[in-house]
């Protein structure tokens, strides 16, 4: 069997998800101040850590370690929280440079890739570069079929 070296790809940010985390932070910081002025009563403050803190801390989470991974046999993928593998002979289909907007997406852009595996499982991702990405899928399993979106 044919050894490959384990390739990692860079997620994709596009800049209207940086304006959505960025306004979603804004407002989490600025909501607590107002309420903090309001009332700094201790139990505010506690309210305060327990509900915007995570809220802040999991958008930072999914931005900052959002990524892919090819190996000899499967395909990783991981966004903060959301992590999973897909074995890369289970993979049937991969539709280029499209968006889906519901299912797994484990991505922070648009117009990346769709990968259908088993038989009715989807995932999405977007990677920095969608065609490196695709060539070392089929260099693992040529019998992916490949539909490319202009």
């Amino acid at each position: 069997m044919l050894r490959y070296l384990s390739m990692k790809f860079e997620a994709r940010r596009s800049r209207l998800f940086a304006l959505t985390f960025g306004l979603t932070i804004i407002l989490c910081f600025g909501s607590s101040i107002s309420v903090f002025l309001i009332d700094s009563s201790m139990i505010t403050i506690i309210v305060l850590s327990i509900v915007i803190l995570p809220s802040i801390s999991l958008l930072a989470w999914i931005w900052i370690d959002t990524f892919y991974q090819v190996n000899d046999e499967y395909f990783y993928y991981r966004s903060g929280p959301i992590k999973g593998k897909i074995r890369i002979q289970d993979i049937t289909k991969l539709k280029v440079n499209e968006t889906s907007w519901y299912g797994v997406k484990p991505a922070l852009a648009t117009k990346g890739i769709i990968i259908s595996f088993n038989r009715y499982d989807e995932v999405y991702v977007a990677p920095k570069d969608n065609d490196k990405l695709v060539e070392q899928l089929l260099s693992r399993n040529s019998n992916i079929e490949v539909t490319n979106k202009p």
